[in-house]
C-alpha cells in the first residue's frame, strides 16, 4: 500500500471583505482520507457569507466519505435557501482512489500533463438538486487538481514552465486567482499536487 504525500494550498480572495465572501472552502487531511471542497454561494455580501458559514459547519460535523450521502444531506440542511454550487473530492490516500461530486460552477480538474475536467451536474445545492452521479478514479504519482469557483475565469492553461517555476501548490493557487480572477467577483482556488 502507498500513502500519498500531498502539497496543497486553498487561495481565497474575497471581492469585499472577508466578512462578506460567499467563497469557502473546506480542507480535512487524516492519516488515511483527504477531502476537500470549494463551495460557492449564489451572490456577493453578507447574506452569502452567512449562508457559507452553513455548509461549512455542515460539511465539517457531518462529514462522512460517502459523498453521495453527505451532499444529499447538505442539500437537505440548506433547502430553501438561495443554494450554492460546490465541488467535493474525497481520495483515499493508501490506495490514490478518488471520489467527486459537483453541483453548479465551481470547477475541477485534474492530470498530469493533460488536465481533464471532471462533469459537474447542473443545478443548486439547496435549492434544485440534480440526480447525484459521483465519479470515480485514481490520482497518480505527478498528478495535480485545480479546484476553483467561478470567480476564477473557467477556461485558463498554465503551461509548464510556468508550473515548475511556480514550484508549489500555495504559489500557483497564488498566481491563479491574481491572473484569472475576475475583477467583481469573490474568488477561491484551491491547487493539490501528488507527491
Amino acid at each position: 500500500m502507498r500513502h500519498e504525500v500531498f502539497d496543497y494550498f486553498l487561495y481565497i480572495k474575497p471581492l469585499l471583505t472577508p466578512w462578506e465572501c460567499g467563497d469557502i472552502g473546506i480542507i480535512m487531511d487524516t492519516e488515511h482520507a483527504f477531502f476537500v471542497s470549494v463551495v460557492d454561494v449564489l451572490g456577493h455580501g453578507k447574506q452569502p457569507y452567512e449562508l457559507a458559514k452553513k455548509p461549512e459547519q455542515f460539511l465539517i460535523g457531518n462529514y462522512t466519505p460517502n459523498l453521495f450521502e453527505l451532499v444529499s444531506s447538505l442539500h437537505e440542511h440548506i433547502s430553501g435557501s438561495i443554494g450554492i454550487a460546490g465541488s467535493f473530492l474525497q481520495i483515499d490516500k493508501n490506495d490514490g482512489k478518488f471520489s467527486f461530486i459537483g453541483v453548479g460552477n465551481v470547477v475541477t480538474v485534474f492530470g498530469n500533463p493533460v488536465h481533464s475536467r471532471m462533469l459537474n451536474h447542473d443545478g443548486v445545492i439547496g435549492y434544485r438538486m440534480p440526480t447525484l452521479h459521483p465519479q470515480d478514479g485514481y490520482l497518480k504519482e505527478g498528478d495535480s487538481i485545480f479546484m476553483y469557483s467561478d470567480g476564477i475565469k473557467e477556461h485558463f492553461v498554465l503551461d509548464r514552465h510556468v508550473l515548475r517555476r511556480l514550484n508549489s501548490a500555495q504559489r500557483v493557487a497564488t498566481h491563479v486567482v491574481n491572473t484569472y480572477g475576475k475583477s467583481q467577483d469573490d474568488k477561491a482556488c484551491f491547487v493539490l499536487f501528488s507527491h
